[in-house]
């Protein structure tokens, strides 16, 4: 299991270059740092002693120094662990360790989107995509200030590269790009989407049905 964790980190590190890793330690019975922002994409890795675990909580838990995991959310093993950019999706995480929760023991990771920070000078707005969740096909539609170059890659959680669309030369104004899901391999789940103009890079989720 850890290897098949370890390949899929390395996959999703090769595949978005310019994510950063953010690693928590800790000091004592507590985590350092406790609480930090992370871009959406970004990857944590809990480098702590083998008596401590990191497990996310619902906020209620987090409040009240309870230890019942988060349905869905992320566990690293005792030692510390991994946790890949497809469990850290937008908004708080809250995390405990589990034999120390009762003693405060915990901290946040909270998960923002890079959507609009570096595209001030290339778009007018932010992109959207629709629909979401998508079946058959989905739309990458913004508007372009000044003509590009356009790439739109799509990406499985096991970091393999579903579709690759790219325009050389988009033209100012109005883009939308169909994506046309029918004769790729894809299962329901969730897909990491990668939107390239330049080299300024948004990033986003969609659910595939």
């Amino acid at each position: 299991m850890k290897h098949f964790v370890l390949i899929a980190f390395f996959l999703l590190v090769a595949f978005f270059s310019n994510a950063t890793v953010v690693t928590i330690n800790n000091s004592g019975l507590t985590f350092s740092p406790a609480n930090v922002t992370i871009n959406l994409g970004d990857t944590i890795n809990f480098v702590i002693s083998t008596s401590h675990d990191a497990k996310e909580v619902s906020q209620a838990t987090y409040n009240s120094n309870g230890n019942t995991a988060l349905a869905g959310g992320f566990q690293t093993a005792f030692g510390g662990g991994i946790v890949l950019p497809t469990q850290l999706t937008l908004g708080t995480h809250y995390y405990v360790c589990t034999p120390h929760a009762s003693v405060g023991m915990k901290g946040t990771i909270n998960v923002v989107s890079t959507t609009g920070v570096n595209f001030s000078s290339l778009l007018l707005g932010s992109p959207e995509v629709y629909p979401n969740p998508a079946k058959n096909n989905f739309m990458v539609s913004f508007q372009l200030a000044k003509s590009a170059a356009v790439k739109v890659l799509l990406f499985g959680l096991d970091g393999r590269l579903v579709i690759n669309e790219e325009i050389s030369n988009a033209v100012a104004g109005e883009f939308t790009k169909a994506i046309n899901l029918e004769g790729v391999k894809t299962v329901s789940g969730i897909y990491l989407l990668e939107v390239i103009v330049d080299d300024k890079v948004f990033r986003n989720r969609i659910v595939i049905e």
